[in-house]
């Protein structure tokens, strides 16, 4: 069985970043993180302004291919007890919820949303090809997982984003900014899903507020 995305949505290729490590991918701030194949979890390295002290890696059942059968989790956080087995597009925990560069999450730094997945060294959790920039292993994780399907296929909550502006509030309504990736927008009355506000003037009377949003299907 090949591995499925290891969050509930994907964009193509907009929550695709940099190869290094592992591939970094990003969605939305505390998204939730999946187990890309069947397999057992195991939290064994603790790794204080980096990966975080409760990433995790996933013992595969199966070898799909790439240099190892541990696959690690980093910058973010795991949500089940050490040596959980899981099955494939199970929910295993969770992203930063907030910018990690400014105040680490349990030691994780990075973006809201952000993931590093790659190859671990079997019994570490440690990446096998160690350094900065671009790895052979990196490379790896990238193409085994770069047309993987969203587990479960199509779905009525599945998210997707889109891009707008707005030149004003609308009847004291304020649709507030959503200036990169996978931010949500939200209103005074939506405050709970607020995650990032800023302001683009981009020349006008009055400031365009330009959002990058993500939509629930089916609840808006």
């Amino acid at each position: 069985m090949s591995f499925v995305w290891p969050f509930t949505h994907k964009e193509v290729p907009g929550q695709f970043e940099r190869v290094d490590e592992g591939w970094d991918i990003q969605a939305e701030p505390g998204a939730d993180i999946l187990a890309i194949a069947a397999g057992t979890v195991h939290s064994v390295n603790r790794d204080p302004g980096g990966f975080g002290n409760d990433y995790w890696s996933l013992e595969l059942d199966d070898w799909q291919g790439g240099p190892s059968n541990w696959v690690y989790n980093g910058h973010c956080h795991l949500d089940l007890p050490d040596g959980t087995h899981v099955t494939q597009g199970q929910v295993c925990g969770h992203a930063n919820r907030t910018n990690g560069f400014i105040t680490p999450e349990n030691g994780s730094e990075a973006p809201p949303g952000w993931l590093e997945i790659g190859f671990a060294v079997p019994g570490t959790g440690s990446p096998i090809n160690r350094g900065s920039g671009d790895t052979p292993a990196g490379h790896a994780m990238q193409d085994l997982l770069i047309n993987a399907p969203v587990f479960g296929g199509a779905s009525s909550q599945r998210k997707a984003a889109r891009d707008m502006t707005i030149q004003d509030n609308e009847s004291g309504k304020i649709w507030l900014l959503g200036a990169g990736k996978a931010v949500w927008c939200s209103s005074l009355d939506q405050v709970n899903e607020l995650h990032y506000v800023g302001v683009s003037n981009a020349g006008a009377s009055a400031p365009l507020v330009v959002i990058h949003w993500m939509k629930n299907f089916g609840a808006w």
